[in-house]
């Protein structure tokens, strides 16, 4: 920027052109790094405002947004101040400036604050000497934790406005939240307010004693039988949960209790030889679990299934399976129609356990039930809620009687089609 500068120095005094330094510097930003940018805007305000350049000129000329007006938004951030901020934006669009470029100025403003406040100079700023230490005074102020909560939120702003179709309410509504932030809270406060807790915890925290007893599970000098009811929602005080069991087993444990010193149940005492006698299990039904009578004596074995009992009950019938088997075959056809055209010449071979048989009369069709295994398996559980294994079956033996697809009906000979064939090619029936 200062070789810009330079050199636009030289330019202005090899044609006798009297500007500032703070002109110079001003045209040189414009030029945004660029040397052949700006000596455009170099010449554009030479034919604007003659031989005899300031600051100020050059500011109403081009409609530059002044220094000034970033310094006021960061002091309406420090009073907090929304009436002003509403003031900023109104004046903003009297004097015609752009909007973009006012938002772009701030988060450059923002920017050399926070450089200002990080490094503790300016030399990483790009401004004349009198902005300089005007940055080193207002970085003071400020966080650099707000400094970038606020650069973060110009961004957003600048990045949303443009595609606003009323970029004047989102700039007000923004600005008005902008200056209203709240400070950020530094981390040593923090902590500093945490241990003024703990403090204040310890000074007002019961004895030892009581603290050591509650952690052990005792019974507060408060707990009783009516200890639940004076505790919220009915629930037992703290400390009861983990209490042990009462000294006295109640009537049902001592009923039990004379039950198991009888002796074992009559089913216990039967013969082995006998099991043959002995109804079976229902293959639907759950396994019975006996009940422990005494926690001092082994429970007695789950009483197992006879031997002519099914091991794995089928979870869908095979009867509700053939009703609706249409029904998805429909589905399959559906969702895949050369696999239902496939599936045309199959049918249901059984249900067992978990999985279902498909009846496949050629190779092709079980291969192409294999291959397409999980979609079946999903369309069977979405029509029958039952997730089972889909299996092909190649059996062309025990396949129903009755061909597969039954031969299309001839067309009859008097549509118009067919004569007109018959009588421009010579096409006869075969």
């Amino acid at each position: 920027m200062e070789r810009i500068r330079g050199k636009l120095k030289s330019i202005a005094e090899a044609e006798g052109i009297r500007m500032d330094d703070d002109a110079l510097l001003l045209v040189a930003r414009r030029g945004d790094g660029s040397l052949r940018d700006a000596q455009s805007i170099f010449d554009q305000v030479i034919a604007l405002c003659g031989t005899d350049v300031t600051y100020v000129a050059i500011l109403e000329a081009l409609h530059i947004v002044d220094q000034d007006a970033y310094f006021r938004v960061t002091d309406l951030i420090m009073s907090q101040d929304a009436a002003g901020a509403l003031a900023l934006v109104d004046d903003l669009f009297t004097r015609g400036h752009d909007i973009r470029e006012f938002l772009g100025g701030v988060t450059e403003h923002l920017r050399n604050l926070m450089l200002a406040k990080t490094t503790g100079n300016t030399s990483l700023l790009e401004v004349s000497d009198l902005y300089r230490k005007r940055y080193m005074e207002e970085a003071k102020k400020f966080s650099v934790s707000d400094l970038l909560r606020y650069q973060r939120f110009v961004g957003t702003t600048e990045s949303g406005i443009r595609w606003s179709t009323q970029p004047r309410f989102r700039l007000e509504a923004d600005m008005v939240q902008l200056v209203t932030l709240p400070r950020a809270a530094e981390i040593g406060e923090v902590l500093s307010g945490l241990d003024e807790l703990k403090k204040k915890d310890l000074a007002e925290s019961p004895p030892a004693s009581r603290g050591i007893a509650q952690l052990h599970g005792t019974t507060s000098p408060r707990a009783g039988p009516d200890s639940a009811a004076d505790s919220p929602f009915g629930l037992p005080p703290r400390g009861s949960l983990g209490s042990p069991a009462p000294a006295s087993a109640p009537p049902a444990e001592t009923a039990s209790a004379s039950a198991a010193a009888a002796g074992p149940p009559a089913a216990a005492l039967q013969s082995p030889t006998n099991s043959s006698s002995v109804s079976p299990t229902p293959a639907n039904a759950p396994p019975a679990v006996a009940r422990p009578f005494n926690s001092s004596k082994p429970a007695p074995a789950a009483q197992k299934p006879a031997s002519g009992a099914s091991k794995s009950a089928p979870a869908i019938s095979e009867r509700e399976v053939q009703s609706r088997w249409q029904e998805f075959l429909t589905a399959v056809r559906q969702r895949k129609i050369s696999l239902g055209t496939v599936m045309d010449g199959t049918w249901l071979g059984g249900v067992t356990g978990n999985s279902v048989r498909i009846g496949c009369r050629t190779e092709f069709e079980q291969s192409s039930i294999e291959r397409n295994r999980e979609m079946l398996a999903g369309l069977f559980g979405d029509l029958f809620h039952v997730r089972l294994r889909i299996e092909g079956v190649y059996d062309p033996q025990h396949a129903p009687a009755g061909p597969v697809e039954q031969a299309p009906a001839a067309p009859s000979e008097d549509h118009p089609i067919i004569a007109a064939l018959k009588r421009e090619l010579g096409a006869e029936p075969l």
